[in-house]
């Protein structure tokens, strides 16, 4: 047995010599939001560790645009040699599909998963602090006062930041004006340029501590840890609980002892006081599944999401 396996490998050159030199050059992990986000932070808290483990240079290259579709679709057509992967959030594969049937990949056939980086605390419902509103109850009349008075910032059409005020929206019987950003919103948050903003705890904690904005409301199935005094949306509006969390994706047709290589490395990173302490730094719990572990996850959320968006009407244009 030993001997047929020696001369199936030594018949597939290609992928021993893959298996045994991965990674020839540096690695560049394409994210595809701006700088100053939460994915971007995840991102660059694993490049060090993951560069001193691969013994290459890890490049964080932000590519936003097009609700992550432009990010997403160049690491689906680059050369599946391991060295471009992209580290995206789970909407991109459980949302966006149901949304948008105009794009020029499939991420389910065209990317490969990984691993599960990390898994998130729920988003925080945060509103500028020139909004004349406390909490969530406070907000939904304010809405049913001012109908299209109220402007939401997100990340684009059909992320999970959109979908979380559209259900919103859709369960609180008020409109809004939606602002897609190919950057964090937060800023304009902060100014009142834009009223209220879906996002995650790493974008948002610092400037809710600050004062610079107010959390009214969380998006997990309970309250946060780190803002415990905050009530979930599900109190309210029960089965209102959304939970986002990160992935790394290599291009379809990527050799499998690259694939293994690049999630074996990763975990070993994750496992890591130096990367675990800022990612629960940032209400984030470090993975590290399987690459068949996230894709029973992506088929489950799918199927709850493209349910959910069939039966609400809604859909997006790119």
């Amino acid at each position: 047995m030993i001997g047929i396996a020696a001369t199936l490998v030594a018949g597939v050159p290609g992928l021993a010599a893959a298996q045994a030199d991965w990674p020839t050059g540096p690695i560049r992990i394409i994210v595809p939001q701006g700088t100053g986000g939460g994915l971007d932070s995840v991102a660059r808290i694993l490049t060090k560790g993951l560069g001193e483990e691969l013994k290459q240079p890890v490049i964080v290259d932000n590519k936003p645009g097009a609700s992550g579709n432009i990010g997403a679709e160049l690491v689906a057509k680059a050369k599946p040699d391991g060295l471009t992967v992209l580290l995206a959030v789970n909407q991109m594969v459980t949302m966006v599909p149901h949304l948008v049937t105009t794009r020029r990949f499939n991420p389910e056939a065209d990317l490969v998963p990984v691993t599960q980086v990390s898994m998130g605390a729920g988003y925080i419902l945060a509103v500028t602090n020139s909004l004349p509103v406390r909490s969530l109850n406070e907000l939904v009349q304010y809405g049913q006062r001012n109908p299209n008075k109220l402007s939401f910032g997100s990340y684009g059409v059909g992320t999970s930041h959109h979908m979380c005020a559209e259900f919103l929206m859709s369960r609180a019987g008020f409109p809004m004006v939606h602002v897609p950003y190919s950057r964090s919103p937060s800023l304009d948050l902060m100014s009142g340029q834009i009223h209220l903003l879906f996002d995650s705890h790493v974008a948002l904690q610092e400037s809710i501590r600050a004062g610079n904005v107010r959390a009214i409301a969380v998006t997990s199935p309970g309250r946060s840890p780190v803002f415990p005094q905050v009530p979930a949306i599900s109190e309210t509006y029960p089965g209102f609980e959304v939970v986002g969390w990160h992935g790394l994706w290599a291009p379809k047709g990527t050799p499998q002892p690259i694939v293994d290589r690049l999630r074996a490395a990763v975990v070993r990173v994750l496992q890591t006081e130096e990367v675990r302490r800022p990612l629960k730094a940032l209400s984030l719990t470090p993975k590290g599944t399987s690459g068949q572990e996230m894709a029973r996850l992506i088929s489950v959320e799918s199927a709850m999401w493209g349910d959910t968006i069939r039966k609400a009407g809604i859909k997006a244009q790119l």
